[in-house]
């Protein structure tokens, strides 16, 4: 898969997790009374949750059965880079949101949300995945033929 695709894949599964989020976030707020802040904790959960089962499969193109160990060790992985991430968003938001586009929150939002993506889709495919490297998780492709040796 091209990176112009699995770039594709990932803000398609990006804009799922927003949607899941948001839904989260209403259902802790109107059915549990929870208030904003409260009501997006599990929200964020829900998101990262359903962004990492979509982006193994359709942006990283994990399918392959492994064990609970691996498993729990990649959404860990996955987990820490998406608090990266949001972080990012947020100061990136903040800093915008402050300064240059203070009568423009919808801009500071959209360049804080670009930023935060960015550090996302890095993360997951350098430390999570493994793409455009050798990755302990893809086993190597067995030889057709052993090597010639040479005298």
């Amino acid at each position: 898969m091209s990176a112009l695709e699995r770039l594709a894949r990932f803000a398609a599964v990006g804009v799922v997790g927003f949607l899941v989020d948001g839904a989260v976030l209403e259902l802790a707020r109107a059915w549990l009374g929870w208030g904003n802040l409260a009501a997006r904790a599990p929200s964020f959960i829900a998101a990262v949750l359903t962004t990492w089962l979509l982006n193994r499969r359709l942006a990283f193109g994990r399918t392959g059965a492994a064990g609970a160990g691996a498993l729990l060790a990649e959404f860990g992985r996955y987990f820490t880079v998406s608090l990266g991430g949001n972080f990012v968003n947020i100061a990136v938001y903040v800093a915008l949101a402050l300064t240059l586009f203070a009568r423009y929150p919808l801009a500071a939002l959209a360049a804080a949300s670009l930023a935060g993506m960015l550090v996302n889709f890095i993360g997951y495919s350098r430390w999570v995945y493994g793409v455009g490297r050798d990755s302990v998780s893809r086993a190597p492709e067995p030889s057709a033929r052993p090597p010639e040796r040479i005298p």
